[in-house]
């Protein structure tokens, strides 16, 4: 594969922050993308892979956006359109890891399906 295989593309990378996320925006970054990612908690840690990435040599947009209301995913991807003029790639990683016992914690992992099938359907849907 070409280093700079992704030039002038845009991808998306929900919950871009940390672990896998991470890396795939940094991969993507080092390979010519622009990317934006979002957050729900690390502003900090967003705001430093932002100015990482960002010294690759590429755009990089931090946005603090629970990705399974569907108005914050419609606000964050209009806000990657306006400032890379479009999306060309989306990455679903945002999920949330908790390890819960589904026989004593049904609330809590109904939440846990809910974000990761819910955020996928948000940035799916046509804009």
């Amino acid at each position: 594969m070409s280093e700079n295989q992704f030039d002038g593309k845009a991808a998306i990378v929900t919950g871009g922050t940390r672990g896998i996320g991470k890396a795939i925006v940094l991969e993507l970054a080092r390979r010519g993308a622009n990317v934006a990612f979002n957050y729900s908690k690390s502003a900090d840690e967003a705001e430093v892979l932002r100015a990482e990435v960002e010294k690759l040599g590429v755009k990089a947009i931090a946005a603090k956006c629970d990705v399974a209301n569907t108005e914050a995913a419609a606000e964050f991807v209009g806000q990657v359109e306006e400032e890379f003029g479009t999306v060309d790639y989306l990455v679903n990683n945002a999920g949330i890891t908790r390890h819960v016992d589904p026989a004593n914690e049904r609330g809590r992992l109904g939440r846990r399906y809910r974000y990761k099938s819910q955020g996928r359907v948000e940035f799916l849907k046509p804009s």
